[in-house]
């Protein structure tokens, strides 16, 4: 995958088997296991989520190990992955 920036570049090859959208210039890349957020420049972060959800008003839900937490838009964690739902 491939991904091109708001400047009409071009980022580095991403090897997933699938890479979704979410906003704020984000994706989930899925390996088959795990998603891991990839930004608009092609980076993917360490961080490993079992599932994540859209963005909305500026926050993302992940899950790890069964409970839930948000990501900020710059990809920083905002609420730490501690509960058992989410909603947002």
């Amino acid at each position: 995958w491939i991904i091109l920036n708001d400047k009409g570049v071009e980022s580095p090859p991403i090897k997933t088997k699938k890479l979704s959208p979410l906003g704020y210039g984000w994706f989930s890349a899925f390996d088959g296991k795990t998603y891991r957020l990839c930004n608009k420049d092609g980076v993917l972060q360490k961080v490993k989520y079992d599932s994540t959800s859209l963005f909305k008003d500026g926050m993302l839900a992940v899950q790890s190990k069964g409970l839930w937490g948000f990501v900020d838009t710059n990809g920083d964690v905002a609420i730490p992955c501690a509960y058992s739902t989410a909603w947002g």
